[in-house]
């Protein structure tokens, strides 16, 4: 695991863009590894597999984490990859002693929210039609965004 910085994140943008439809902008991406916010890529054999960006709120008693992001390249998608990511994460709210993590997720995205409860993640609520739909129908133009959140033992 390797810190996303304003050197290498390129493959990372990268990723982002192939995975997400109507992506954040270079400088959102940009913006949103600087700061606060904890950002880190997953590189093997010198290439960026995945990463995730988290974006930390604390409170004098109370650290909550948002995950902004988190994306695979799509050739190595299915290959424990996402796996990997969410166990770096997970090891780091812990050891950092975050109290929450929340993110949201299309509803239609079934890998990514079995990933998800797989490490204890559970639903909180539904955004209804939140996401422009990836495949509009003339039924469909909007997709819910469920809410997920995990919380420290």
């Amino acid at each position: 695991m390797q810190t996303i910085t304003l050197d290498n994140y390129h493959a990372a943008f990268a990723i982002m863009c192939q995975v997400q439809q109507n992506t954040w902008s270079e400088q959102t991406f940009i913006d949103s590894i600087s700061g606060a916010n904890t950002a880190v890529q997953l590189v093997q054999a010198g290439q960026v597999l995945g990463f995730y960006i988290v974006m930390a709120v604390q409170a004098p008693r109370f650290i909550e984490w948002s995950l902004l992001e988190i994306a695979v390249t799509p050739d190595r998608q299915q290959q424990g990859i996402g796996t990997a990511l969410m166990q770096e994460l997970i090891k780091r709210a812990q050891a950092q002693q975050v109290d929450e993590i929340w993110l949201e997720v299309r509803q239609s995205n079934a890998a990514a929210r079995h990933l998800y409860t797989r490490f204890d993640f559970a639903q909180i609520e539904v955004r209804k039609d939140y996401y422009p739909a990836l495949n509009p129908s003339q039924d469909e133009q909007r997709e819910h965004a469920v809410i997920l959140r995990w919380m420290r033992c």
